[in-house]
């Protein structure tokens, strides 16, 4: 798909991908040592992430971390780690979904800077609710109330 949407996109725009690639429309990186990657992800101007089936969602916290707006797939996973009602998290599926929010994101870029900056602190904000500190309080909590439910009943 990402080769698809390379295809159709403006010549300006740019698809950079880890791995390697022989495509004159993407730009393979080869490997990425994390901090090489960490840096692409906070240069990038979108992740674009087309998953079918994902478990963690490293990769779109870590362009949100970096304060990078993301497109990926409408899969559970995402929809339900990510419940994004401020904009950083664009949902396409399929080649004419992707390039719609390829396109949109490209024209705040150009012409309303304001906008898409706002939208990189939504992205930001959004892996907030994924740090140690907020979710190891939930996850000890629900522990208690597992064994407090398991004990009561013996």
């Amino acid at each position: 798909m990402v080769i698809s949407v390379a295809e159709r996109l403006p010549e300006e725009i740019l698809i950079v991908a880890t791995g390697k690639t022989e495509h004159p429309n993407v730009k393979g990186l080869g490997f990425l040592s994390d901090d090489d990657l960490a840096d692409w992800y906070a240069r990038a101007h979108v992740l674009l992430n087309p998953s079918r089936e994902d478990v963690d969602s490293v990769s779109i916290k870590k362009a949100c971390a970096s304060g990078t707006p993301v497109i990926t797939t409408s899969i559970p996973t995402h929809k339900a780690m990510f419940n994004d009602e401020k904009g950083a998290i664009l949902y396409a599926n399929g080649v004419e979904e992707t390039l719609r929010c390829i396109l949109e994101l490209y024209k705040e870029w150009k012409s309303n800077r304001k906008k898409y900056f706002e939208r990189c602190k939504k992205a930001r904000k959004i892996v907030e609710d994924h740090d140690f500190k907020v979710l190891y309080p939930k996850f000890k909590e629900m522990l208690y109330e597992v064994a407090e439910k398991y004990f009561r009943k013996r």
